[in-house]
């Protein structure tokens, strides 16, 4: 069979298929927007993960200041120590652990709020190259990897900076040790206790380093007005 060019001038794509060509260019079109709308993510959900992301990071600088605030917060206690002539040393940290002295630190006594609640701040003392080191992570900070968390530390009494690292399986321990991962004060920070009085115990030392009491408390939201 031999076609005749002159009288088949339609060459639109499918006009063999009897379609107007108004009707074909609109599927067309229908079709390209289409196959756009699948390929392209939703701008809404770029701009969720976006502001998750930013939040994760608030929480990072969130979690890292509340270290740098229980450093501080350390360094009153051992400055406090040094005016009655006591050492709040590496030696004098385990009788503190023992003491569960760490929730005893939260108040206006030695300057320390606490943990971030809304970021689900948590602290712990643990050991790093033989010297006492203060941790802190937050729950809702970034995961470099699922279920892994960024971990921000100071050494507890002084020393260089220590850079942050990963660990995992971090959970509230909710128990108030100070060897474990906890939100001190425990619970909502309005009825969590936070401590007016120094937590040196006036009992005299026999090692030369503090003695520790469980000073005189009272709910943080008295005291903030919240």
């Amino acid at each position: 069979m031999r076609f005749n060019l002159e009288e088949n001038t339609d060459l639109t794509p499918c006009s063999h298929f009897n379609m107007p060509k108004e009707t074909n260019v609109k599927r067309i079109a229908f079709l390209i927007a289409f196959l756009l709308l699948i390929a392209s993510p939703p701008a809404q959900a770029s701009d969720a993960t976006r502001q998750e992301s930013a939040q994760a990071l608030e929480c990072d600088r969130r979690c890292a200041a509340t270290v740098g605030k229980a450093y501080f917060a350390l360094e009153r206690l051992r400055n406090e120590a040094e005016d009655l002539i006591l050492l709040f040393d590496e030696d004098a940290v385990p009788a503190f652990v023992k003491a569960k002295g760490l929730k005893y630190i939260v108040g206006p006594y030695y300057g320390w709020r606490g943990c971030d609640k809304g970021c689900g701040v948590l602290v712990r003392l643990s050991k790093h190259e033989g010297r006492w080191v203060i941790e802190g992570s937050a729950l809702k900070g970034t995961q470099p990897e699922p279920g892994a968390h960024y971990v921000y530390r100071m050494y507890v009494t002084g020393g260089k900076d220590l850079p942050a690292t990963v660990k995992r399986d971090i959970v509230d321990a909710d128990n108030g040790d100070p060897l474990q991962w906890n939100s001190h004060p425990a619970g909502d920070f309005a009825t969590g206790q936070c401590y007016v009085e120094s937590v040196i115990s006036t009992e005299v030392s026999k090692t030369g380093r503090p003695v520790f009491r469980i000073p005189k408390g009272m709910p943080c939201g008295k005291l903030t007005g919240k």
